[in-house]
């Protein structure tokens, strides 16, 4: 094999604000074995450690649909919190202040059960978890109103 020169292996270098390039380069060089060669078990075990710590570095990808349907079911979890907790809250008589303090615990009691659920790691479900946990808080204000003010009202008016 000729040697290298100067011009042949600058031209092989990717551009010096491309890092993503140069780890995939150097992994490529890492990985390079002749064909029919087999790999020592540690060479596979490193080899197969830098492939997956790449893939998840520069090749994550999410089902949009996915994620999706997913964010309608935490909505429609929400939702039916909320009316039973409107309910709850208009059939104790809670009044003004105490409603809505009651309406914020149930919403941080969601959020909560929800990370719990999902182990504190959404990946396969979710882009992250903070995501999970406040998207739509406060979106059913008015049907936890709806309900609480009219529960209040059958209980204690009526």
């Amino acid at each position: 094999m000729p040697p290298r020169t100067q011009a042949s292996s600058a031209a092989k270098k990717p551009a010096a604000g491309s890092s993503s390039l140069k780890a995939l380069d150097d992994f490529l060089e890492k990985s390079n074995a002749a064909p029919g060669e087999v790999l020592g078990t540690e060479a596979q075990a490193s080899l197969e450690a830098h492939s997956k710590a790449i893939r998840e570095k520069y090749f994550e990808q999410y089902s949009v649909q996915a994620i999706q349907q997913n964010m309608q079911q935490l909505d429609k979890c929400r939702t039916q919190t909320l009316i039973f907790g409107g309910i709850t809250a208009g059939v104790f008589g809670f009044d003004g202040l105490q409603g809505m303090l009651f309406y914020l615990f149930l919403v941080a009691f969601v959020s909560v059960v929800i990370a719990m659920r999902l182990g504190f790691n959404p990946k396969p479900y979710f882009v992250n978890l903070s995501q999970a946990c406040t998207s739509g808080m406060f979106g059913n204000v008015l049907t936890y109103l709806l309900m609480w003010v009219m529960f209040h009202n059958l209980v204690y008016v009526l």
